[in-house]
């Protein structure tokens, strides 16, 4: 048996590996097509890929598969990977069908400003790109049943993979923008690579013989697993979405407004990936298991130990991360057709986003939590209603300010998430603090966090002209260091959470 830590640690290193890739690719299609309507369209054909794999794996996934996964044992457990990956597979077969019919339409609600006259090949472009999406519905069956038994490395070197892929194609295309049909096509391309890889550790569940697992792939869902997976989707799946939602309302502001909130968005999610998924990944399938084995104290103290270890990781991220977005996005973003004002932009953008990473935090444990305990409608429920709250008001704000929209919509997505938190840890402790989770603990890690940042600030505002970005970068390494280390009592004990490989 391995230790929470370790197996975080592992899948931290994994990811950082995979966001890494992610950047270069970003940075290469910042640099080929800087904030323009090509790079919009580059972007919404990843996305449509990304976002469902996203749904699946942190909604329906996360909130039911691998918890049923967890309780069945032997043919049963195969079958079910089986059945499920057939009818996800079919179902996203539908759903690229009923959108290759009305591209238009798709684009239109990803992003308003897109039209087919400016960009001749972008409509059968999104149609090949749609061909990719029942490929990503069944890696989302596979990496579920991946994480379930422990192989949670595997899910996250496709996520490499796949970004490789697209950075030898952005490489190698010298002439950009003719490229969004050859766009789509690299993305098909990665997908099945993706989807290999997954294959290629399957193990049992590819061993299985032919009559068999037909036999129990055509054995029908029960109605209550049907649901729940469904409201999983919905309430999970909102979490992963939200960003979509108002990268949405950025874009209805300017052509290339949606490209400029998907940089910053990128480097708003690295240490959301590197440091508070792989803590997620790890936990889920426990908290699903103690669930299971009616282990309520245990439970409690396990999301407890992983909410704390979490929150510590996100605001000393979030801290180095607002006082650094100048040098980071410079490093970036900072080539070729991005100016100087764009890239101020992103910066200006990310730090406001990063205010909401605590919160992002608590969010995705206290949603796997209730998942676990069978409260998928409350997940639900709550994640749709302040998505409304937040984005109406960010819409109605944009209408009616002459401000910075790109701004506006940061500050509704990390309303968004803070607001969700509060919620969702409300909802599992019966709307009472409980006693790990004092004011005092939380005031606590706040003033730890702020004395160490704030000597690094005043560094980067005297020197920063004379050390420069990568010098600024630098910096931030050592902040992040250094905090690290300041916080290492709730990182310690997430050693004596163990998981299981079964």
């Amino acid at each position: 048996m391995k230790s929470v830590l370790f197996a975080s640690a592992l899948v931290s290193f994994v990811l950082l590996l995979g966001r890494l890739s992610g950047f270069v690719r970003e940075t290469l299609l910042a640099a080929s097509f800087g904030p323009t309507a090509m790079a919009d369209a580059a972007i919404v054909l990843l996305t449509l890929p990304d976002l469902m794999v996203g749904l699946l794996l942190a909604g329906g996934f996360n909130a039911v598969l691998i918890p049923a996964i967890k309780q069945a044992e032997g043919d049963a457990r195969i079958a079910l990977v089986h059945r499920t990956a057939l009818l996800i597979g079919l179902g996203f077969l539908v759903l690229a069908g009923v959108l290759a019919s009305v591209p238009q339409f798709a684009m239109g609600l990803l992003a308003p400003t897109l039209e087919e006259g400016t960009l001749p090949q972008l409509d059968l472009a999104f149609r090949l790109s749609l061909i990719a999406l029942p490929i990503v519905g069944v890696i989302g069956v596979a990496a579920a049943y991946l994480n379930s038994i422990g192989r949670f490395a595997v899910p996250s070197l496709s996520v490499l993979l796949f970004n490789v892929t697209l950075c030898f194609y952005l490489l190698g295309q010298h002439r950009p923008a003719h490229g969004l049909v050859g766009f789509a096509l690299a993305i098909l391309l990665a997908s099945m690579l993706r989807f290999g890889l997954h294959l290629a550790f399957m193990g049992p569940v590819l061993r299985m013989s032919r009559f068999k697992a037909q036999a129990h792939v055509i054995t029908p869902l029960r109605f209550d697993f049907a649901k729940r997976f469904f409201l999983g989707v919905l309430g999970l799946g909102i979490t992963v979405a939200a960003p979509v939602v108002f990268r949405t309302l950025s874009a209805a502001t300017g052509e290339g407004n949606l490209a400029l909130f998907s940089f910053a968005l990128k480097l708003f999610e690295l240490p959301s990936a590197i440091l508070i998924a792989p803590v997620v990944i790890v936990m889920i399938p426990k908290l699903a298991a103690m669930t299971a084995a009616a282990q309520a104290s245990q439970f409690e103290d396990a999301l407890l130990t992983a909410i704390h270890a979490g929150v510590a990781l996100a605001l000393s991220a979030a801290c180095v991360a607002y006082v650094f977005a100048l040098p980071v996005a410079q490093s970036v973003y900072g080539y070729g057709a991005m100016g100087e004002a764009d890239v101020e932009q992103v910066a200006q953008v990310t730090a406001i986003l990063m205010l909401g990473l605590p919160g992002l935090c608590v969010v995705q444990l206290g949603a796997a939590a209730l998942s676990a305990k069978g409260r998928v409608d409350l997940v639900a429920i709550w994640a749709i209603m302040l998505l409304c709250l937040c984005g109406i008001g960010a819409f109605v704000v944009q209408r009616w300010s002459a401000s910075n929209y790109l701004a506006l919509a940061a500050i509704g997505l990390s309303t968004y998430n803070s607001m969700l938190a509060v919620t969702y840890l409300s909802c599992l402790f019966g709307w009472r603090i409980p006693s790990a989770l004092r004011l005092w603990t939380l005031i606590w890690l706040i003033v730890r966090c702020g004395g160490v940042i704030i000597p690094f600030g005043l560094i980067l505002t005297y020197l920063g002209d004379r050390i420069g970005h990568w010098g600024g970068v630098g910096l931030a390494l050592v902040a992040g260091v250094v905090l690290l280390v300041v916080n290492l009592g709730p990182l310690r004990a997430l050693r004596r959470l163990q998981i299981d490989s079964e």
